[in-house]
């Protein structure tokens, strides 16, 4: 998919080493810090349209470059087939307002996304194969939206389930910005499905580890108090409630140095790069 002039494309090569794949991952967990802390730089730089693409698929992939697998002679022709590029569906929110993240089903064709218009907010969800929003909720506008109230998609994880922030904005320079997470149980029920507790005073989701292979999940984070100390929230979403939370170093992981996180599922581990 494409915000526009962000290129992110997803690639079903089925290699992890190749470098559309490679590229597609660090795409995501740039998109999402971008829109998930905006509101700290009052930067709205996201936009109302998102475009699929059709990639040229290649049926091998070499371990040491991700390059096309070269068969021995005579062996039957299998490998670099290749099919022209071509644009997809052209993807507009329901109100033409900007996008504050979004995430796609991996094992589904639906998808979510936040828009915001200035005057007015909401979720909005949407089918990925045909580019048409399904429903808008959780609409919201008037004097609130204007003075700062937003929604932010933080992503869609295991069994199709979403995690939504709606960012009640406090009063500059007196009160923080509350953070009241929503969870879509699943997101093709077009609904919300009750709230999330990090179980952390006002935190703020930065973003998360891409992962919707296990319910156990993982998000990066702080909390809107005093120094902001970044913290790790271990969490099954679908139990709307927080199992483990792991505090970091500010000297290492400080927001400002926007540390990348990931999830190995199989060792059950959280990776965190500064």
């Amino acid at each position: 998919m494409v915000f526009a002039d962000d290129f992110l494309a997803r690639a079903r090569v089925g290699c992890d080493d190749d470098p559309v794949y490679t590229f597609f991952m660090n795409a995501v967990q740039t998109l999402r810090i971008r829109f998930a802390a905006r509101e700290r730089s009052n930067m709205k730089s996201a936009h109302p349209l998102l475009v699929t693409f059709s990639l040229f698929a290649i049926s091998g992939c070499s371990a040491s470059n991700g390059g096309p697998t070269t068969l021995p002679a005579g062996a039957p022709s299998t490998a670099a087939h290749h099919r022209s590029a071509s644009l997809g569906p052209v993807l507009t929110t329901s109100d033409r307002g900007e996008i504050f993240g979004f995430d796609i089903d991996q094992n589904g064709n639906d998808g979510v996304l936040s828009s915001w218009t200035g005057a007015k907010i909401s979720v909005q969800t949407f089918n990925a194969t045909t580019g048409k929003i399904t429903k808008t909720l959780g609409v919201k506008k008037g004097k609130s939206v204007r003075n700062g109230d937003d929604y932010v998609t933080d992503g869609i994880f295991a069994n199709d389930v979403a995690l939504i922030d709606f960012q009640k904005a406090g009063i500059p320079g007196q009160t923080p910005t509350h953070d009241k997470y929503r969870v879509m149980n699943p997101v093709t029920a077009n609904a919300f499905a009750g709230s999330w507790n990090p179980g952390i005073k006002l935190f703020n989701i930065v973003q998360n580890a891409e992962n919707q292979a296990t319910t156990t999940s993982v998000v990066y984070g702080y909390q809107r108090l005093g120094s902001d100390l970044p913290k790790l929230v271990v969490t099954d979403l679908a139990q709307k409630k927080s199992s483990h939370v792991i505090k970091l170093s500010d000297a290492q992981f400080a927001l400002g140095a926007a540390p990348q996180l990931a999830q190995d599922t199989v060792n059950n581990l959280a990776v965190i790069a500064p």
